[in-house]
């Protein structure tokens, strides 16, 4: 937690500074292939966990055919690419200007 509570302080959460910190603590040294596929791992985890609600797509649907820009505003953490690459699997992101 003190490690979490630092990157919210500073603003900046990295699940890769976070998993190498942990690692750390816990007196474990973590190459950076594996601190990338714990990234990997608690992503895909997060995925399959996160459900839409089912009036989801048809009000996103609704708002385009309304002449609406949408898009996404988040804090998570990661690189560029890899929230890419996370928000292309997402089904609504079709949904997205």
């Amino acid at each position: 937690m003190n490690i979490e509570r630092q990157m919210e302080v500073i603003g900046q959460f990295n699940r890769r500074v976070w998993f190498r910190e942990v690692a750390s603590v816990l007196g474990i040294r973590l190459s950076d292939h594996e601190v990338n596929e714990l990234v990997k791992t608690y992503w895909d985890s997060w995925r399959s966990g996160s459900k839409l609600f089912s009036d989801v797509l048809p009000t996103l649907a609704k708002l385009r055919r309304c002449g609406l820009r949408l898009g996404i505003i988040t804090n998570t953490d990661g690189e560029l690419g890899l929230r890419e690459i996370e928000y292309a699997r997402m089904v609504f992101t079709n949904y997205l200007t």
